[in-house]
């Protein structure tokens, strides 16, 4: 298992670094517009909800108050992620998607306190869906699930009879969470992820080879190694001034 704090340094050098310090007044005014406007769409894509609530207006403030005094993007985005409402969202998230019930056991509350202190949610993910509980949801055969959940593979192009054998064999022989895995950083599975990932954050449908192959190293090291590098980009910064 990979924590995101062991990628941190790499992904770091990937984000550029930038401070409103020396500007004139009206450019500090307008940058810090700017920033303002990226931890409100943070808000939106990370936590999943407006940050123009009563309630998030301080939090909101103080994260563009860290971004305008020259902190990175990276560092204030991860440390929003290190936050009990992330924990609780995503790992919430993925037990009703994936299993159909609150996250409200010792279970879930184990999982949510790893993503606080630095696991990658995508490890949280793959032990549900290597899970007894999964299986059972899915008449103990998880492998025409797998296919939907991990490739988005549905109705006939669900596994075929020789990928269900196939899968069905390698999870007895390794394991079911070492298939999950398998699956999971398959070429298919991860190009899913990032033109998941440029539509979510970036709002395009159109995705070039060469950009899924760039991020395909680092898709494979985490989902967030990838999504906060996308999220903290130029690209991602301008569309959130319109969005």
């Amino acid at each position: 298992m990979r924590t995101r704090s062991t990628r941190r340094l790499l992904a770091a050098a990937a984000v550029a670094a930038f401070a409103a310090v020396g500007l004139p007044a009206t450019a500090q005014a307008a940058e810090g517009d700017k920033n303002d406007r990226i931890v409100e769409q943070w808000y939106v894509d990370v936590l999943q909800r407006p940050a123009n609530q009563t309630q998030a207006q301080s939090g909101r403030q103080f994260w563009t108050d860290r971004l305008n005094a020259g902190d990175t993007r990276l560092r204030i985005l991860e440390s929003i992620e290190s936050s009990a409402e992330f924990a609780d969202n995503t790992v919430g998230g993925y037990y009703e998607e994936y299993l159909g019930r609150p996250a409200n056991d010792r279970g879930a509350d184990y999982w949510k306190n790893g993503v606080r202190a630095d696991m990658e949610p995508e490890w949280v993910e793959q032990n549900i869906l290597a899970s007894a509980e999964y299986a059972g949801r899915s008449g103990q055969n998880p492998v025409d699930e797998w296919y939907s959940d991990i490739l988005g593979r549905q109705g006939s192009n669900s596994a075929n009879s020789g990928e269900e054998e196939y899968w069905t064999g390698r999870a007895k022989a390794v394991g079911p969470l070492a298939a999950v895995r398998e699956i999971w950083y398959s070429g298919e599975a991860v190009d899913r992820r990032v033109r998941s990932a440029y539509y979510d954050l970036l709002g395009r449908e159109q995705v070039s080879l060469q950009e899924v192959d760039y991020w395909y190293n680092t898709a494979v090291d985490g989902r967030l190694a990838f999504r906060n590098q996308i999220a903290t980009s130029d690209e991602y910064a301008a569309r959130a001034q319109t969005r």
